[in-house]
C-alpha cells in the first residue's frame, strides 16, 4: 500500500514538473506569437517504447503501429522541451500502469526519437508527408502526435510504421 502511494505521488510530481515546462514553453511563445501547441522544426519528439516494441536491442515496426483508440494518431513526447529523465520517470509510470490494467508484465524500454523537420520532410508513396502537433493531456503536458494519413488497410499501416522506423535516431536503452 506504501508504495502504491509513493508511486502515485511520485506521478504528480512528475506531471506538475511537465506542466511547469509547458507554461514555460507558452509563456516563451506568447513573447514570440506563437502557439504553445505548434512544434518547431528544431524540436525532437520521442516515441516510448515497452514490452514487444524492441527485441535484442532492435525496435521493431510494433512501436509505430496505431492505436485502435485513435487508429490516425501516433503518441508522442517533446522530449527536447524538458529532461529525458522526466520523460523516463513517464515511461515507468505509464508501464506500470498498462501492467496493472492488462495483468500482463509490461516493461519500459526507453525512448527513440526523430527531429520534428526529418518527419515533416518523410514522403510516403501516397505523395502524403507526416505532421506532428502538440496535444497537451492531464498527465502530459508535453505530449504530441504524429498524425497518420488515413488508413488503406493492414498493410498500409505497415508500412507507414515501418517508414517511420526507417528514420528514427539510433535506439539506446535508458540508463538503470
Amino acid at each position: 500500500m506504501e508504495s502504491r502511494i509513493i508511486r502515485l505521488i511520485n506521478c504528480w510530481t512528475l506531471s506538475f514538473k511537465l506542466w511547469c515546462a509547458f507554461y514555460y514553453l507558452t509563456l516563451k511563445n506568447c513573447f514570440r506569437f506563437r502557439l504553445p501547441r505548434v512544434i518547431d522544426d528544431n524540436e525532437s519528439v520521442g516515441r516510448a517504447l515497452f514490452s514487444g516494441n524492441v527485441k535484442k536491442d532492435k525496435v521493431l515496426a510494433g512501436a509505430f503501429l496505431p492505436p485502435k483508440s485513435d487508429p490516425r494518431a501516433i503518441s508522442v513526447n517533446r522530449i527536447s522541451r524538458a529532461p529525458i529523465e522526466w520523460f523516463n520517470q513517464l515511461g515507468q509510470h505509464n508501464a506500470f500502469r498498462r501492467a496493472g490494467r492488462t495483468n500482463q508484465n509490461i516493461k519500459y524500454y526507453g525512448m527513440v526519437s526523430i527531429q520534428a523537420k526529418k518527419l515533416r520532410g518523410i514522403e510516403i508513396d501516397t505523395k502524403q508527408k507526416f505532421a506532428v502537433v502538440g496535444s497537451p493531456t492531464l498527465q502530459n503536458a508535453l505530449h504530441a502526435n504524429i498524425m497518420l494519413p488515413p488508413s488503406e488497410g493492414k498493410d498500409f499501416d505497415l508500412y507507414i510504421a515501418d517508414t517511420l522506423l526507417q528514420h528514427i535516431d539510433p535506439y539506446q536503452p535508458p540508463e538503470q
